[in-house]
């Protein structure tokens, strides 16, 4: 095993370089492959490490460029600000900018899931902690994490909230509502009548406040029949599905449609979207108009350049910062914090190639009614670790009652094709870090994960999708048949999927007997992300889905033959609640007498959704 393959050495030993190559302020680093390889360190435990030196503000990242950035900083004295904000944020260096131009000492927490988020806030010590400003997650709502803010509050640290707005939490908000009224003002002077929108799943405030703007600007604006045409994104992704969705209304029911407003908080498919259009004979802006609410690098880069209302994200984070800068000052004069405030910030609006030419336009004052806003929807979460594993550990009828000898691992060896912890090794850009091979009872079953700590110890079975394509340099396969060639009680399977589109069909399991002759098949469903109408969809015991994305921020749920397993992340340094989300399916054999020769995947490879296969466990 390579040298410095624990996190702290591995920081040691980067320490150590770093003070030794004499490196002047805003020299670039080589990669981290090529350090981990230049200084013998094990590429996975350097990256954690280099994670732990930007946190500190000695390494900058901008995408894979790193920089020195030096200890030597000034700040006022004894001034800090703590920040907790999503690892993967696109926002860290606008966070960054501000804290060194307002010289500010910046401590950054970094967070995964919402458990992780609730954690760092739960550890946050009043003795250590000047003041906080908390990024938190779009796609929960306020009710999930309010708790834990209101606990440092009560604990007298000055604690601000971002982007989103809870019940007595001081926060700095992009007024939304505002900013959608001002996108209908226009449209409306530009002569359209009817228009449509296409945006989040409306859970966290700043959806709802979006949706609920759009509905009171429709009824009032002389719409028409537009507040009904509203399409929600499959989920945290901008994926094929969407586009196609999306391109099919708007020559199809929604052929009327003259505009299109779309709302989103990390990705946007509107590039994409702009494109695919064309080909159905509607042309931007001739045809259709197209305008964003938001401003991101995606619709940045589109062709044609697209029209948006715009905030000034700067100026929310430095109004977040001296917002909490001035809860701590009161507090030191006055020994209490102040009255929680709200301050929001208006969106400019941007007039580019998508919507055509560029009125003389100012919004009327008149128009920027208030609505009444509808409480968040509640999503189910949990929070306690042991809960979570105590999910893993509920057995299946059948293999509670079952021996061990009863149970035998199907070689998959044949056909795994990437592997688990690296980069890109899983279903996506991200590794699987949480699953170790070898040997996992879930559910009462135990499955045999295979792969190991080199890239080319493969430990998984990743299909073809408009996603996926390669892994291990060759194509991903868009089907296989899996010898098993015995007979069987019942089999299941440990798999996860990605990409997950809301009760997509994307995948079968057909197990079979002599002959090829099919003895069931069982298709699989992913739940992605139910719209808000969708009671069924929490209904394990109605929905056909059986399957989830592996990504924590999305509903999970049990179902009668599978069932969800909370896979942690194995680092010891981190014992918090960072986690994914794997699936079981028990596949009970309405004729054990009957020798089970194979079992066949096949994918539906022209949609995004991706399936990976970990293990298959048969019972005799």
């Amino acid at each position: 095993m390579p040298a410095g393959s624990l996190v702290p050495d591995t920081l040691l030993a980067l320490r150590r370089w770093l003070d030794s190559s004499h490196l002047k302020p805003g020299a670039r680093l080589p990669s981290e492959r090529a350090l981990a390889v230049q200084l013998q360190l094990n590429h996975y435990a350097l990256n954690r490490a280099m994670n732990q030196l930007i946190q500190e503000g000695l390494i900058e990242r901008n995408g894979y460029k790193l920089t020195y950035a030096s200890r030597k900083r000034s700040h006022p004295a004894g001034f800090t600000c703590d920040l907790v904000l999503a690892w993967r944020s696109v926002l860290m260096p606008s966070y960054r900018k501000v804290a060194r131009e307002l010289g500010i000492n910046l401590r950054v927490h970094l967070w995964h899931t919402l458990e992780d988020a609730i954690s760092l806030l739960q550890q946050m010590n009043p003795s250590q902690v000047e003041c906080l400003v908390f990024d938190p997650p779009y796609a929960y709502p306020p009710s999930s994490w309010e708790p834990a803010m209101q606990r440092l509050l009560q604990q007298g640290i000055p604690a601000v909230s971002i982007r989103q707005q809870a019940n007595n939490i001081p926060c700095v908000l992009a007024n939304h509502g505002k900013a959608m009224e001002l996108l209908q003002t226009y449209l409306r002077n530009q002569g359209h009548t009817e228009i449509a929108l296409v945006t989040i799943y409306p859970r966290a405030t700043s959806s709802i406040e979006v949706l609920d703007a759009w509905r009171g600007g429709c009824a009032t604006g002389g719409f028409g029949d537009s507040a009904r045409r509203v399409l929600f994104q499959s989920g945290v992704h901008a994926i094929r599905e969407d586009v196609l969705v999306l391109s099919n209304k708007l020559v199809g029911e929604w052929e009327n449609v003259t505009a299109v407003i779309n709302y989103s908080e990390r990705y946007s498919f509107m590039p994409a979207f702009l494109q695919h259009i064309g080909r159905h004979h509607r042309v931007v802006p001739r045809d259709l108009s197209v305008i964003c609410l938001g401003d991101m690098k995606q619709i940045q880069a589109a062709v044609p350049s697209v029209s948006v209302a715009r905030f000034d994200i700067p100026l929310i984070h430095e109004t977040a910062f001296r917002l909490a800068q001035r809860m701590s000052r009161m507090k030191n004069e006055l020994g209490i914090l102040p009255p929680p405030a709200c301050i929001r910030v208006d969106a400019e609006l941007v007039i580019r190639a998508s919507s055509g030419a560029a009125p003389s336009f100012v919004p009327d004052a008149d128009e920027a009614a208030s609505h009444s806003r509808p409480e968040p929807q509640r999503m189910p979460y949990e929070v306690d670790r042991q809960e979570l594993e105590s999910v893993s550990r509920r057995t299946y009828d059948l293999a509670a009652r079952a021996e061990e000898s009863r149970f035998s691992a199907v070689n998959l060896s044949e056909f795994v094709n990437r592997p688990l912890a690296f980069q890109r090794g899983w279903l996506g850009d991200l590794p699987l870090k949480n699953m170790h091979a070898g040997r996992h009872v879930i559910h009462g079953v135990p499955f045999q994960v295979l792969g190991g700590a080199a890239r080319n110890e493969c430990g998984a079975v990743v299909f073809h999708s408009a996603i996926n394509i390669v892994g291990n340099s060759q194509k991903l396969p868009d089907s296989i048949t899996i010898p098993i060639g015995q007979k069987a009680r019942a089999l299941y399977v440990l798999h996860g999927c990605g990409y997950a589109r809301y009760k997509h069909h994307f995948a079968t399991y057909d197990f079979q007997m002599t002959g090829s002759k099919s003895i069931e098949a069982v298709p699989l469903i992913c739940l992605g992300e139910p719209p808000p109408d969708d009671e069924d969809a929490w209904d394990p015991n109605s929905t056909t889905a059986n399957i989830q994305d592996w990504w924590p921020d999305l509903p999970h749920l049990d179902y009668p033959h599978s069932r969800r397993a909370p896979i942690f992340e194995n680092d010891s340094e981190d014992t918090r609640y960072r986690h994914v989300y794997l699936y079981t399916l028990e596949w009970i054999n309405p004729k054990p007498d009957v020798e089970i020769t194979h079992l066949e995947v096949k994918v539906d490879s022209s949609h995004s959704t991706t399936l990976g296969m970990l293990a298959v466990t048969a019972l005799k």
